[in-house]
């Protein structure tokens, strides 16, 4: 598993929801793992940024959503095209969240992640991630 989370690692802002990307091998088995906190699918999702296949948890009131990493592409809206992003699951970093030791997606991959989707909260995420070195 690999979390695309940037709260409390390079800036501070309330936490709105978790995302991982898991390989899709261990998909189902996640959701199997999570089946009794289902609140969304699983589910193939085709909207403005993403086009993937994932499932959405509410645990302890906590949104968690997991998608797989088959066929994900994203909208980078530098170029106006749906490209694949690089999922490299090698290149993490460990950090503690929530009590946790976790793989959290590399601070540089991270950043390249949020400039291609360039909503306003990557925007936000970037510049506070590169005020944090």
């Amino acid at each position: 598993m690999w979390w695309t989370c940037s709260k409390g690692l390079w800036r501070e802002r309330e936490l709105n929801d978790i995302d991982i990307y898991v390989p899709d091998v261990n998909f189902q088995s996640v959701v199997d793992f999570g089946s009794a906190f289902i609140a969304y699918g699983p589910t193939h999702h085709l909207g403005a940024q993403w086009d993937l296949t994932y499932v959405k948890f509410n645990y302890q009131s906590q949104d968690i959503e997991v998608g797989s990493d088959k066929a994900c592409k994203i909208f980078n809206h530098h170029q106006s095209k749906w490209i694949t992003p690089v999922i490299d699951f090698q290149n993490y970093q460990r950090h503690n969240i929530f009590g946790v030791e976790l793989r959290v997606m590399a601070k540089n991959d991270l950043l390249t992640y949020k400039k291609l989707l360039n909503r306003t909260i990557d925007i936000e995420a970037i510049l506070a991630i590169e005020a944090n070195p």
